[in-house]
């Protein structure tokens, strides 16, 4: 009783998606509106496949559909007050995230920004989660101690290891405070199966 719904065919209506998103609108695509706050987030039909890639053929294949995610992810964008930012630390030869992960994260309604230690005084306000992934070169002293400060306040963090990468005192002290202990050696599955 609290949902409804509107078709609107945007050859007759061209412009009516203006007044909610900046997005260019397609057919079959979807925009939820929250009409109390105005908030709105449009969902493009081809967000809502779930598309493999297919190296035989060099093409994408649909192998399911993800409308429910989808509707219930822009359904808790438009309803909620405060939505999480996630800060990436950048400047210390850090893997990028790849796509997958930032399109899961985006699903959550997570925004993420870049977040150059090196230069901050702290850790922001607005940080729901900070992620560090994978770094080659070590933190510096202040930077070790903004990121403990900031976990000791109770932030939350996620934080990977490069297996090739050794001797980053800085950065392994901050894993050890989460009570992570970096050891030499690897895990990896033999069987393809």
């Amino acid at each position: 009783d609290k949902i409804s719904l509107e078709y609107k065919d945007p050859v007759l209506y061209p412009t009516f998606a203006k007044e909610y998103v900046e997005d260019e609108i397609s057919e079959n695509s979807l925009i939820v509106v929250n009409n109390a706050t105005g908030r709105a987030k449009y969902i493009d039909y081809s967000d809502m496949l779930v598309q493999e890639m297919d190296y035989n053929t060099y093409s994408y294949n649909t192998t399911g559909i993800d409308v429910e995610g989808e509707l219930t992810s822009a359904i808790q964008f438009v309803t909620s007050d405060d939505l999480p930012v996630m800060y990436e630390v950048e400047g210390h030869g850090e893997t990028e995230s790849g796509t997958v992960f930032r399109e899961a994260v985006g699903k959550m309604n997570v925004s993420i920004e870049a977040l150059k230690t090196l230069s901050a005084t702290s850790i922001p306000e607005d940080c729901g989660l900070l992620y560090i992934n994978a770094p080659t070169t070590d933190f510096t002293e202040e930077e070790t101690a903004m990121i403990k400060d900031y976990l000791a306040a109770g932030g939350d963090m996620i934080a990977t290891v490069n297996y090739k990468t050794a001797g980053l005192k800085n950065y392994t002290s901050i894993l050890e405070y989460y009570g992570v202990q970096v050891v030499n050696g690897i895990v990896f599955e033999a069987d393809l199966n």
